[in-house]
């Protein structure tokens, strides 16, 4: 039954959604940081933020050049989540939705060849694509926030050979199509190579089909329009000449290393891997019968994909291993899904469909053992230590919006800060109060909360062993060799218009607990509960002020000590990027049992006779 069907697909696009986004979720957790990095300093904040602060930001400034590229889907997207967020430019935010950026892009594809495979091979289709969005090979660009533009190009890429071949000039998809494939000239400078495509499958199909009609014409207009216009926006930089191909050898040598990826050392291993995108794209050629318009869809996310490796073999491969730096891994693993696709696709065509399950398996096993080996070692080589980075750059910057003293940035080592040294930029934009005021919880002043000394708290009032765990001002009511006396505490009015406020707080686990709450300009209390700070530990509590005026209240009970550091504002988006974080294990769990279910009920199913979602879609032989 149509229903029943359509219920199986949705179960299983949950599944690898969540096992996907697990995977993203904590990559995020472990590395994500709030602050900006490298290029979003200048790509963004010089780009918008400060001509937004001065009240000077027009439409050209999203369109401005960064190296190659006009990336003003991303300068958008990253904008509209700095408004979203109270004006707060926070990176972990936009993180989160790059996951989704990255996820939507995949189920594009998926969605397009689902008429053609059974469930069993699309569902095997999207546990590959699963996998490699959650393996941490691409981890660059999901833990930099501005690095979107990545994921545009896949999202716009794939949006528009899905619409454009799959319909006429004279529906409404098309013309969509077309909308997404311009605005695909905007995430990065390749992004014109869809209209290449385009133009590849459209004049295939014309030859095989002896047809030269509006759908042929309108396509190949398209495609030529979007090569013209991508051309005439890129400008080429002087300083990425010598990254580029002086020979057609060079060329042919790193085109060939990245189809073997990710065993890019092993040439051998681009005839394994890329053997299903090929074969398709021959079958595509020499079939004489009616083509459903899915295989033309495939064959133009193939095409694509191999116009794409080959534009990063021609631009960056002089540059030796450059083209295996860890950004440019989400374009390689998307060939990757691409070749999974076409060799279920092959495999449900196939006269001799055993014969491509065994391939199947073997591009399995290979496919995921290079996978697992490049994430083991980014993991060891590039993660950890990027981590480590991370938290250094929070410290020096805390430093500095704590002290405002410049020779904090001016006389930091190599590596401690989130953007190259040589640069002045960083330290013109953190001079400014209005950038100042949009920094991100970690890093931003905090709210002046000086406690008075008749309340019982005094600046510095912690066990020795706790004034470690923070770069922060830590207040507290604890006494070296006595006994701590009851205190109580109450601030003035909070300046914040912020929905919430961050700080730490520990307490001593022998005595009743503290009171924390926020006290309204009404009288009402909204109290932290217990259990969210026990311990002589510090522990992060967001306490919601709803934007209202409040005043924070902490009372330390008899004989036992509190401490606190001053809290800081933290907008709403920067609170809610919390969570997903904390819920990749879970989530992914909840992935797998409902993959395993939903397929299994489909084989049980088929194993009763009864309709079901999972029989064998008709086979046309490519043998």
């Amino acid at each position: 039954m149509p229903e029943r069907r359509i219920l199986f697909n949705a179960l299983v696009l949950f599944a690898l959604a969540a096992i996907a986004l697990s995977g993203k979720f904590l990559l995020i957790r472990a590395a994500g940081s709030e602050v900006p990095y490298w290029d979003a300093w200048d790509g963004e904040g010089i780009r918008i933020y400060a001509p937004y602060a001065w009240g000077k930001l027009e439409w050209k400034n999203f369109f401005d050049l960064h190296n190659e590229h006009r990336p003003a889907l991303s300068r958008g997207l990253n904008f509209g989540v700095f408004l979203l967020n109270d004006r707060m430019w926070d990176a972990r935010p936009q993180m989160i939705v790059n996951a989704f950026l990255h996820l939507s892009a995949l189920a594009i594809l998926l969605l397009a060849i689902r008429r053609e495979l059974s469930l069993a091979a699309w569902a095997w289709v999207g546990a590959v694509a699963a996998g490699l969005l959650a393996a941490p090979v691409g981890w660059y660009n999901t833990v930099i926030g501005f690095q979107s533009q990545f994921h545009f190009l896949l999202l716009c890429a794939f949006g528009h050979l899905a619409l454009s071949l799959s319909s006429t000039p004279r529906q409404t998809r098309w013309w969509l199509g077309q909308s997404i494939g311009v605005a695909g000239l905007f995430s990065m400078a390749s992004g014109f190579l869809s209209g290449a495509a385009l133009i590849a499958i459209a004049t295939l199909r014309a030859v095989k089909r002896r047809e030269a009609g509006i759908r042929l014409w309108a396509n190949l207009a398209v495609g030529a329009g979007l090569i013209a216009a991508g051309w005439c926006l890129k400008k080429e930089m002087p300083y990425h000449e010598n990254l580029r191909v002086t020979s057609p050898g060079q060329f042919m040598d790193a085109f060939a290393h990245i189809l073997a990826w990710p065993y890019h050392r092993m040439l051998f291993g681009a005839l394994l891997v890329q053997l299903p995108t090929a074969w398709l794209l021959v079958y595509l050629w020499r079939d004489r019968r009616e083509t459903p318009a899915a295989d033309w869809v495939l064959g133009g996310f193939a095409t694509w994909c191999l116009l794409q490796n080959a534009a990063l073999a021609y631009q960056r491969s002089q540059g030796g291993d450059f083209i295996f730096i860890d950004r440019y891994f989400d374009l390689y693993a998307s060939g990757l899904v691409v070749a999974a696709a076409c060799l279920a696709r092959l495999h449900a065509l196939s006269h001799q469909p055993k014969r491509w399950l065994l391939y199947g398996l073997g591009w399995t096993a290979w496919v995921g053992a290079g996978i697992a080996i490049a994430s083991f070692a980014a993991w060891q080589v590039k993660i950890i230590p990027f981590i480590e980075e991370r938290a250094v750059n929070e410290a020096r910057l805390l430093r500095y919006t704590q002290s405002g003293d410049p020779n904090i940035i001016l006389l930091a080592p190599d590596g401690e800060l989130p953007y190259p040294k040589n640069n002045p930029w960083l330290l013109h934009l953190l001079a400014i109060p209005e950038i100042a005021a949009t920094l991100p919880p970690s890093v931003r002043a905090a709210v002046p909360v000086v406690p008075p000394s008749a309340s019982g708290f005094s600046l510095g009032g912690i066990p020795p062993d706790l004034s470690a765990g923070t770069l922060r001002s830590a207040y507290g009511n604890w006494i070296s060799g006595s006994p701590c006396a009851p205190a109580s505490w109450q601030s003035d009015r909070l300046p914040t218009c912020f929905p919430f406020i961050r700080m730490r707080i520990a307490c001593d686990p022998a005595a009743p607990p503290p009171v924390v709450a926020l006290v309204f300009a009404d009288g009402r209390e909204r109290r932290v509960p217990a259990a969210e700070f026990s311990g002589a530990t510090w522990r992060t509590v967001n306490l919601y002020t709803g934007r209202q005026p409040c005043a924070l209240r902490i009372e330390a009970p008899t004989g036992g000590w509190v401490g606190f550091t001053a809290p800081v504002e933290v907008g709403l988006l920067s609170w809610l990027a919390g969570k997903p974080s904390k819920i990749g294990l879970p989530l992914l769990c909840l992935g797998l049992i409902v993959l395993a279910g939903t397929v299994g009920l489909a084989s049980r199913r088929r194993l009763a006779g009864q309709n079901h979602p999972l029989r064998d879609v008709p086979r046309h032989g490519v043998d």
